[in-house]
């Protein structure tokens, strides 16, 4: 799955003219091994996420563990 080369979306001449292109027309970095297991293991459990009115605390000093 994550060597895998995926197939890149058809660009139009449009598309080239636009002035952020360049970074469209760039490969991705691959993320790190565990991140993705991560990702894999599913959503964070609700009981635990940041509430959407605390949300000004990722600014804050510190680790949050679901932000990880």
């Amino acid at each position: 799955m994550i060597s895998e080369k995926k197939k890149r979306v058809p660009i139009i001449e449009e598309d080239k003219t636009k002035s952020y292109f360049k970074y469209y027309d760039k490969e991705m970095a691959q993320a790190p091994r565990e991140k993705y297991a991560q990702v894999l293991k599913g959503p964070v459990d609700t009981k635990k996420a940041l509430k959407f009115k605390d949300r000004n605390d990722l600014f804050k000093p510190g680790v949050i563990s679901q932000v990880n």
